[in-house]
């Protein structure tokens, strides 16, 4: 899993790259962010490129995790395990 051309967007827009904040982000559904992206002021292609794949990635993985206790995830550079407690009681 990857964003296709996301390295040509971190050259292109490399002014922009201090405004990548995934903590706020995370903190909004895929929905909201798509409406304010779509609202002023104006966003960069690389800010709206990173929030709406990390989000959209968080909800594919909380999804996946309801209907399994383990889940991963393999990027280009990076992987992403997430385990579920499973209560034997």
């Amino acid at each position: 899993m990857d964003v296709l051309g996301f390295a040509q967007q971190v050259v292109k827009d490399d002014g922009a790259l201090g405004l990548l904040d995934s903590f706020y982000n995370s903190s909004h559904s895929f929905n909201e962010l798509l409406y304010r992206f779509t609202q002023p002021p104006p966003t960069a292609p690389i800010e709206r490129l990173f929030a709406l794949f990390h989000v959209g990635l968080e909800e594919e993985i909380a999804e996946a995790l309801k209907g399994s206790h383990l889940h991963s995830s393999v990027f280009s550079d990076s992987a992403f395990i997430a385990f579920s407690i499973q209560s034997t009681a």
